[in-house]
């Protein structure tokens, strides 16, 4: 049996930055728990929430998508994710609204109301609150990563000055 090379961590100043923002958000938002992933996956047929293709758990092709992106508020609830193929998740969607991303996936108007539906099946079995954090919870988390960065900035500049 042969074993995987170790992968070498890669921490950025920016990479951390943005992994600071996400562990703020982590706190109040976690992400879904491996019983509320199990739910997801037989609800969604182990297939991608939007072009159908089948996919399998753990695998990198498989991922959990947000509905609402987090960049607009999106939480990392359960009700906010599908299952989504690798190419939707990191291609095609992005920062598009969900239902105009199916729309332009599905060319066949059954198989988008298909698709549709079960999507909003899967939301329909939980509150409407979990899918958007409040929006003065996100101002604060921005105001606490305003201040981590700055201390973070801080002693960057510090460790960079002794270094020379």
């Amino acid at each position: 049996m042969s074993k995987k090379p170790k992968q070498k961590l890669k921490a950025s100043v920016s990479t951390t930055k943005s992994m600071i923002r996400r562990s703020l958000f982590e706190i109040i938002d976690p992400q879904p728990t491996p019983a509320q992933e199990a739910r997801l996956w037989v609800h969604f047929g182990s297939a991608c929430a939007y072009c159908g293709l089948t996919l399998v758990q753990g695998e990198k092709q498989a991922h959990l998508d947000h509905l609402v992106p987090s960049s607009a508020g999106g939480r990392n609830h359960v009700v906010n994710r599908v299952l989504a193929c690798a190419p939707c998740n990191e291609g095609g969607k992005r920062d598009l609204d969900w239902e105009t991303f199916l729309r332009a996936k599905c060319t066949v108007d059954a198989e988008f109301e298909t698709r549709r539906a079960r999507i909003l099946a899967w939301q329909a079995q939980f509150e409407v609150g979990d899918l958007q954090l409040p929006p003065a919870l996100i101002e604060e988390i921005e105001k606490a990563r305003v201040r981590v960065i700055a201390a973070y900035d801080s002693a960057v500049a510090q460790v960079r000055a002794f270094k020379r």
